[in-house]
């Protein structure tokens, strides 16, 4: 949406507009591109082959859309882990890592 909207902006510049702020456009135009391809190429850590065929948890997939982020490896990795202690009616508390300075704490129970 960044990039779509960065590019409806420019084209509503006249032709000198884009000319005079070309040194600002271009590298936020460069950058918004480098992100958008960053988000196309990035792995799917919740995707699993199982011999010829792609399997996934959707509730990954719908957790990613609602909220507008791309799930970490570690991330899929510390939920997967907390739904086999769930099963196994083991606790387990850990710290999920986020970008975040402060840690978030989550924690799993029977």
């Amino acid at each position: 949406m960044k990039l779509l909207n960065l590019l409806d902006k420019i084209l509503s510049l006249s032709s000198a507009e884009r000319q005079a702020k070309r040194a600002t456009l271009l590298p936020t135009l460069i950058q918004a591109g480098e992100d958008l391809a960053e988000h196309v190429a990035c792995g799917r850590y919740f995707v699993n082959t199982v011999g010829k065929d792609l399997t996934f948890d959707p509730r990954f997939l719908i957790f990613e859309f609602t909220w507008n982020i791309i799930l970490r490896q570690k991330q899929v990795e510390i939920v997967n882990e907390f739904l086999e202690n769930l099963r196994g009616g083991r606790s387990k508390v850990t710290t999920i890592p986020t970008k975040q300075t402060k840690p978030n704490f989550s924690r799993s129970s029977k």
